[in-house]
């Protein structure tokens, strides 16, 4: 829809945009509250859906901007009776965030994450992504505490956050 509508004026019609067009309508008696209503509604939906189609845009055009991210760190899984050890290599959130932080902000967007916990044992991570067009989506992921190679509770929170937030960072810009 574009951004100037055609509005009954008395005898004439004349252009204007969306908003003017709804503070006319404020300014006439004739117009009841319900319709009021239903203008400012549908003045709302439009502005959300011009914010969601520049996300949209935006997002694909920071996917095609977005390097591969090289993989800084491993796991080295000792060998035990009757299993052979292996090593799993991967990008650390911290050289994730690094490559690809400048580029999603050059796109006008901004991560922040969040976590609570809905289940014993349990926490679901959540990366609240606003773009500056004003659109907002959230993405989750569950994770579980980890507790391997003896950490504490604290220190399995934050591994699992990492790895959250590493997973989330990869899943919305495709990296």
């Amino acid at each position: 829809m574009s951004d100037m509508e055609v509005v009954k004026a008395g005898p004439q019609s004349v252009a204007v945009a969306p908003l003017q067009s709804i503070l006319m309508a404020a300014q006439d008696a004739s117009v009841d509250a319900s319709k009021m209503e239903a203008l400012v509604g549908l003045y709302e939906r439009m502005q959300d859906r011009e914010a969601s189609q520049r996300f949209n845009a935006a997002m694909v055009a920071c996917q095609i901007d977005m390097p591969r991210v090289k993989k800084d760190k491993k796991i080295v899984h000792e060998a035990k009776p009757g299993k052979s050890g292996m090593q799993v290599r991967y990008a650390s959130y911290e050289r994730i965030d690094e490559v690809i932080r400048p580029i999603y902000q050059a796109h006008g967007f901004s991560v922040q994450f969040s976590m609570d916990k809905p289940d014993a044992g349990k926490y679901l991570t959540t990366a609240t992504v606003r773009h500056v067009g004003g659109h907002v989506k959230d993405y989750s992921i569950p994770v579980q505490l980890d507790q391997s190679g003896g950490k504490n509770d604290i220190q399995g929170i934050g591994s699992s956050m990492a790895y959250a937030r590493r997973y989330l960072l990869t899943m919305i810009f495709n990296v």
